[in-house]
């Protein structure tokens, strides 16, 4: 198949030619890319509803995905899980309907890691997400369906859901751009969340601008400009998330960041974030073991029969990954009571607080690091990974460096830097202040131009 991602321009460009045979293309993509990459878990029909070529404009006739824990009410929503399997949901969710409103048309959902309990997107339900870069690898997780179906060109763009870097993280291992939002930018509801505070519905797109189209159509904000600004960009760089590279990852990132400081408009200033990267690793998962269960019974109650006699210990028995069935016992069998919760909240609080410490006494206008320290990881290799020649925890070294902004309820947005030696994709990620989302989808904008000399590798899905 073609392996190649193909944007806004290109779409319309194919819509306005002939809208029915984009919607082919876009279809036999996602279908191929679900064969072998198992990327999507079900796929739209053509349809009949097409806009004429002449309006071929914006998001008409736009193919998007949308990860499979968001609600369509045309296509089931499983969350990964084969207990759901065959739910349909009653309507769209809100973030959905925004964008069929605005003329985008769905091509699918897309495969995730089971409950998006995990950041490699393998699946004992419905099989593992393959990077398109190397099958053998991960697409990252959770949503790495989503991510594949747009670096294969299977979409324009594609939602995805983001607790700890489920966006940032399979936009680094597919060479693609994944945008987190602050928690409440985009609406909530029909999501099969796993916290009411931490988790955000997102974006994903082959470039910056493609994403603030999306964002505009989602917010109704009119897409922001990159505006000239007197001197250049202050990017802070925790010294603490450059250590531990795999060094062809850290040979990428110099090299960017060398383009970066290389282009005239950017600055960048060493700063350090380890003491809020280990409150929040101390205290993160207490707030999701605590807001999971309740959050999950609340999306289940308001399904169709019979699916909404379901509960979490439901879920859990009937997992097919050992890693989500036994984070789900552990969940279950450890309930976390509220003054531990109130104390995890209260630690996000000053979490939060220590990044404005970081960056406002600098005059920063974000953060920019390494998304991942790792390549993506082999597949099979079940809770542990190889880095640095040495056996490690799969979870907490593909969330080291986005777990504390998350957990603060941060925005983020992560940009190909480049690939390494074996032609696998390096992502930077870009971190802003809590509802700072403007601001940093426009310094997202300049960096990427910084960037744009980063040779990308061609995509084969071959080992």
């Amino acid at each position: 198949m073609n392996r190649r991602a193909l944007g806004f321009e290109g779409w319309r460009e194919l819509i306005g030619a002939d809208p029915h045979t984009a919607r082919e293309r876009a279809r036999d993509a996602a279908l191929e890319s679900a064969a072998d990459l198992g990327a999507f878990l079900s796929v739209a029909e053509p349809g009949s509803s097409l806009p004429p070529p002449r309006q071929a404009r914006g998001m008409k006739g736009m193919p998007f995905a949308v990860k499979d824990n968001i609600d369509t009410s045309s296509l089931a929503t499983t969350g990964g899980s084969a207990v759901l399997e065959g739910s349909l949901p009653r309507a769209d969710a809100g973030v959905v309907r925004s964008l069929l409103d605005a003329g985008a048309w769905l091509v699918g959902k897309t495969n995730l890691h089971e409950l998006a309990l995990g950041v490699t997107s393998e699946n004992g339900a419905f099989g593992d997400v393959r990077n398109p870069y190397d099958a053998g690898r991960s697409a990252g997780g959770s949503s790495g369906g989503s991510a594949v179906a747009v670096a294969v060109g299977a979409a324009a763009f594609s939602l995805g859901t983001d607790t700890g870097g489920s966006m940032t993280i399979p936009a680094a291992c597919c060479s693609i751009v994944g945008y987190r939002p602050t928690r409440g930018r985009y609406p909530v509801d029909g999501f099969l969340s796993i916290s009411w505070t931490r988790d955000s519905i997102g974006v994903m797109a082959t470039s910056v601008a493609d994403v603030i189209t999306v964002d505009a159509a989602v917010t109704g904000r009119s897409p922001s400009r990159t505006r000239r600004r007197r001197g250049p960009l202050r990017l802070g760089v925790p010294q603490n998330r450059l250590s531990d590279l795999d060094d062809d990852v850290a040979d990428v990132v110099d090299d960017a960041f060398s383009r970066l400081e290389g282009s005239g408009f950017v600055e960048l200033h060493e700063v350090s974030t380890a003491s809020l990267d280990a409150r929040a690793f101390e205290h993160g998962f207490t707030v999701v073991a605590f807001e999971a269960p309740r959050t999950a019974e609340a999306y289940l109650s308001e399904l169709r029969s019979p699916y909404n006699d379901l509960d979490l210990a439901a879920l859990a028995s009937g997992a097919r990954s050992g890693d989500v069935k036994a984070l789900l016992g552990h969940i279950l069998a450890h309930p976390i009571g509220r003054d531990r919760y109130r104390r995890a909240r209260d630690a996000r609080d000053a979490v939060q607080a220590d990044h404005w410490r970081v960056t406002s006494p600098r005059q920063l206008d974000a953060l920019l690091y390494p998304t991942i320290p790792s390549r993506p990881p082999l597949l099979g290799e079940g809770t542990v990974m190889t880095h640095r020649n040495r056996t490690v925890e799969t979870f907490p070294t593909l969330t080291r460096h986005t777990e504390a902004g998350a957990f603060a309820g941060n925005p983020s947005i992560s940009l190909p830097a480049g690939c390494d030696r074996g032609g696998l994709p390096v992502g930077l990620t870009l971190e802003g202040l809590r509802g700072a989302d403007d601001r940093l989808l426009e310094i997202a904008a300049m960096a990427e131009s910084a960037l744009a000399g980063a040779e990308m590798p061609v995509l084969t899905g071959e080992r």
